[in-house]
């Protein structure tokens, strides 16, 4: 069932945080294959996501962070891999087999996907919301077995929300609803996680657990891609990063390669400070100026950058 539940940096160490449970996001007999990894080759969305398309390994037991400016494709990109988004190109696999030919609730066992909308569930209970990541594996009269009772729970305990299990969906605030569609991602028990902004709406400690909890599901076997915003989060936990500009891959790799001064001020158009934080052992990020912005270019990210005085 895993390892005792912890929150890592990046030598894991421990933090406080929710409940120290075994997390492994497919556990339960009869669900899940072996841990498997997501490739994609040169996926493409007519008018965000351009030939020659996106191409990218996560790899299992990482955790991939996806980032870029506004408007860069990351949100197009999870749901192009999911089959939320149609695409005009390109292939999206697990452990090398096209993911296009396997029915949908097959897909559903595979991936999980937490949106960055997560409006949805209105009236419905918190804990029947999470329930709902159980359909791919019930039988045809929809009655849960007792491995569908634990996943929920346990997804509810992970996620600190237990306790708002009974409420309604609908009066949650905006970060606890992100908890509760990251918990019923968990409770859906797939080898592979999508995640849309996971954090976005959550206070700093919140985002601290969340992301060591993501952390923890990739130490555990699974294949993490997470899409963020927030760079020091992505310094933090990612093992790799993919950054996207106008719909393609600008650059990729670990994080202290990726997030460079030059690079931030390439595609960011931010002059910025990198530096070693010993602490958690990544690279911090101090957000300067912004850069001028090139008007006869589009999203102005490739202007020429004066050079940097600090």
């Amino acid at each position: 069932m895993g390892i005792p539940f912890r929150f890592p940096n990046r030598h894991h160490d421990c933090v406080s945080g929710f409940s120290r449970v075994p997390v492994v996001a497919a556990s339960l007999p009869g669900e899940m294959e072996p841990p498997m990894s997501l490739t994609t080759t040169n996926l493409c969305v007519p008018g965000i996501l351009p030939p020659p398309g996106i191409s990218f390994h996560a790899p299992t037991g990482h955790v991939t962070g996806i980032i870029g400016p506004n408007g860069a494709g990351k949100s197009t990109l999870l749901a192009a891999i999911n089959g939320r988004r149609p695409r005009s190109g390109g292939s999206v696999a697990i452990n090398g087999h096209d993911i296009a030919h396997i029915s949908a609730a097959e897909r559903a066992r595979l991936l999980a996907l937490v949106p960055q909308d997560t409006s949805t569930g209105g009236e419905l209970r918190v804990k029947d919301m999470v329930a709902l990541a159980r359909s791919p594996y019930v039988g045809r009269f929809g009655r849960f077995h007792p491995s569908d009772h634990a996943a929920v729970d346990q997804a509810l305990t992970v996620t600190g929300i237990s306790h708002i299990a009974d409420r309604p969906v609908q009066s949650l605030s905006g970060g606890q609803r992100q908890l509760a569609h990251l918990a019923r991602a968990i409770a859906q028990r797939t080898p592979v996680i999508l995640l849309d902004e996971p954090v976005s709406d959550l206070d700093i400690r919140h985002q601290l657990l969340v992301m060591s909890l993501l952390r923890q599901l990739a130490d555990d076997g699974n294949t993490v891609v997470v899409v963020l915003h927030d760079l020091a989060s992505t310094a933090r936990f990612c093992d790799e990063v993919i950054l996207l500009h106008h719909g393609t891959v600008a650059c990729q790799g670990p994080p202290d390669q990726v997030l460079t001064e030059e690079k931030l001020a390439q595609f960011y158009s931010v002059r910025a400070r990198v530096r070693h934080d010993p602490d958690v052992d990544s690279v911090m990020i101090t957000p300067l100026v912004p850069l001028p912005l090139d008007q006869n270019k589009e999203n102005s990210n490739e202007d020429t950058l004066p050079p940097s005085s600090v």
